[in-house]
């Protein structure tokens, strides 16, 4: 039942839709999004002790490509400085995999915000991978996996009545003195 649970297991992972590939790391996600238009800033650990990364979007600093009817921007009379700033796509750092679905989607509305896709999944899709061992135990722990457990000893040998029985099963079908012995073997 536990083989079965682990192979069961699955984590939620962002995927680039284009190529089909999962990112695991922002290593492999920030060439795709400096390919549209955004910037990674360094690492920020914040007070609730988990370190993320931000992008930037640097086609224009601190506004959108959106009309300023945005309701990001509140008011819409000219002059007035937005009300609420733009969303900053981010993400916790180093590893993107495993995480929930609303950090996910906080992500993919981000991007989207800035980007302005019809249907986001052709860029990004989120989907469930299966867990592996090695690299989802523990993250923070460099020690290896413990060696699998040894396999189960053999079956013992059948008793010498049944060997002999098994022995000349092929020679007793089709004569009819050996279907009693065949009965007493069984009972």
């Amino acid at each position: 039942m536990e083989d079965c649970m682990r192979i069961c297991m699955r984590k939620l992972a962002l995927w680039y839709t284009k190529t089909f590939r999962v990112l695991t790391t922002h290593d492999e996600l920030e060439p795709i999004l400096a390919t549209m238009g955004f910037v990674g800033l360094p690492p920020n650990q914040g007070t609730s002790g988990v370190a993320w990364k931000e992008y930037v979007f640097k086609a224009s600093p601190g506004v959108s490509r959106r009309s300023k009817s945005s309701s990001c921007f509140g008011s819409t009379t000219a002059g007035e400085p937005p009300t609420t700033e733009p969303p900053r796509p981010k993400l916790p750092y180093p590893r993107i995999d495993g995480l929930h679905i609303y950090t996910y989607r906080a992500f993919l509305d981000a991007v989207n915000f800035y980007l302005e896709m019809y249907d986001i999944s052709e860029l990004f899709h989120i989907r469930g991978m299966p867990l592996h061992p090695r690299q989802d135990r523990s993250r923070r722990s460099k020690t290896p996996p413990p060696p699998p457990p040894p396999p189960p000893p053999p079956p013992p040998p059948p008793p010498p009545a049944m060997a002999a029985a098994t022995a000349t099963v092929p020679y007793l079908f089709g004569t009819k003195e050996t279907i009693p012995q065949l009965a007493a073997l069984f009972h």
